[in-house]
């Protein structure tokens, strides 16, 4: 899923309360496994320890893991936070995940896992790129490095009335491969004036890591409290920022320029009963012109950082710049032809939009009844990325209320 994607975390609990309770309430039965209706199992399915985990602590369900351990908060279904206090008597914060350790012919288990650093093996694989484990201390700032800001947390607001609202970094370990993908998780925790904690929600994740030889991306997410009136409650909002740098290297020819780095926004804010759910504020994406930028210009900045621009086919470069002007004009309708003014909001399409819009035709397979994928306009019926709809492509979108963001 998207990290945008906004996700209820209350339905997801919900659900698996309900699944527990249907469960218990059935009567035992001799009927094979293999016709039963089973709850998914959620993924990843941990098949072995290896010699980088061990169980600390199992349990028979996430209920009954939630019984034993006693945590603050959990959310999501298998996401658990403690918050104690440390040396000063400053709040310190303890998070972890569980999974599902099911070995070979064995019932399913919830875990919680403790890693060890050891040799790489199969078996910790699966939570390569995922949460573990982790103590977040309180710090004066946020932690900034090339390879992450590590666990941490910081004050981001506090008022007399309202209390202290805190942001606590959570960050996965290392995946991706030779991508070396840095994924981070943003949580915000409130201490009213009354001295209760709420936990406000999860924000949008932060990230980075390699494109290829010489290109990465990141996202970065600035946040802000907001307070409203009586009652006093905190809102979280969100700006991020995804940038897509390139630079040159010695095994580049000398005329080799970079392309300038593509930056667009999004914004997002919690919003509901605590845990709030992440939903977006602009409908789309957003650009903000370079000095000197015109429609013209745009056009190849954004076809430049498209896949497939770099295999110099000029019909497929053709079909890329055309889909740009056809796309920013639906989105921007009253975007200037020349030169655009500083600070102008320009609505973008998403990559897996612009991908998805220039794929070639394919027949759908045999008696599946779904509709062929088509160029830009028509219905796409193979898996969308990144949270995008498999029915719905660009040209489908209305362009955003006058006076909208």
């Amino acid at each position: 899923a998207s990290y945008m994607e906004a996700v209820d975390f209350r339905k997801v609990e919900a659900w698996l309360a309900k699944t527990a309770a249907e469960s218990s309430s059935k009567p035992a039965t001799t009927q094979s496994s293999s016709s039963q209706t089973q709850p998914a199992l959620p993924h990843p399915v941990l098949r072995g320890l290896g010699g980088r985990l061990a169980i600390r602590v199992e349990a028979d369900s996430w209920e009954a893991l939630v019984k034993k351990v006693a945590p603050t908060f959990t959310w999501g279904g298998r996401d658990m936070m403690w918050i104690g206090k440390g040396e000063k008597g400053e709040p310190l914060f303890v998070m972890e995940r569980a999974y599902v350790y099911q070995p070979a012919g064995k019932a399913p288990r919830w875990v919680l896992l403790e890693y060890k650093y050891a040799p790489h093996d199969k078996w910790s694989a699966p939570i390569m790129g995922k949460c573990i484990r982790r103590t977040a201390k309180l710090r004066a700032s946020k932690p900034e490095s090339d390879h992450g800001s590590g666990n941490y947390a910081v004050v981001k607001d506090v008022t007399a009335k309202g209390g202290t609202v805190y942001e606590v970094g959570w960050q996965a370990l290392m995946g991706g491969g030779t991508q070396l993908l840095v994924a981070e998780r943003r949580l915000y925790l409130w201490h009213d004036a009354g001295g209760k904690w709420h936990f406000l929600g999860e924000g949008p994740k932060e990230s980075t890591g390699k494109m290829g030889h010489a290109r990465n991306y990141t996202y970065r997410t600035e946040s802000r409290v907001m307070w409203t009136a009586p009652p006093v409650k905190p809102v979280a909002e969100f700006t991020v920022t995804c940038t897509h740098r390139e630079w040159s290297t010695s095994d580049d020819p000398p005329d080799f320029v970079p392309r300038r780095d593509r930056i667009q926004y999004t914004e997002s804010v919690l919003d509901g009963r605590f845990p709030g759910m992440l939903q977006r504020i602009t409908r789309h994406p957003y650009m903000l012109p370079a000095k000197g930028e015109t429609f013209d210009t745009l056009v190849q900045h954004l076809a430049s950082w498209t896949i497939g621009w770099g295999s110099h086919r000029e019909k497929r470069q053709a079909d890329i710049l055309r889909l740009w002007r056809e796309a920013l004009t639906r989105l921007n309708p009253k975007l200037p032809r020349g030169a655009i003014p500083k600070g102008t909001r320009i609505r973008v399409l998403t990559n897996a939009q612009a991908f998805n819009a220039l794929r070639k035709p394919r027949s759908a397979p045999k008696g599946t009844g779904a509709q062929p994928t088509t160029r830009a306009g028509k219905v796409v019926t193979k898996p969308a990325a990144a949270g995008i709809s498999t029915t719905t492509t660009w040209k489908q979108m209305r362009p955003a209320r006058a006076g909208g963001r």
